[in-house]
């Protein structure tokens, strides 16, 4: 297994820009940010289908705790004054 080239953390928010482009026969470059401020990723095919198959399964549980918490807030009592 080999390691990545560089080792970063990087947040990317709802409203950040992001872009692609093929680069070569295998290899694509994301970019996430606004031109003065830029990250660029380049991620090889089989990298990116292995990330976008991790990424499918982390949105399908995102969404089960984002529908639990919803659920749980239904459930409480709210306090209210008119």
């Amino acid at each position: 297994m080999r390691r990545p080239n560089i080792d970063v953390q990087v947040i990317v928010g709802a409203g950040c820009g992001m872009a692609y482009k093929i680069t070569n026969i295998d290899d694509v470059e994301c970019t996430f940010g606004a031109t003065a401020d830029e990250v660029t990723l380049t991620i090889e095919g089989g990298s990116l289908r292995r990330f976008i198959t991790m990424a499918h399964k982390a949105l399908t549980e995102l969404d089960e705790a984002q529908a639990t918490h919803a659920n749980n807030k239904l459930d409480k009592p709210t306090n209210r004054t008119t």
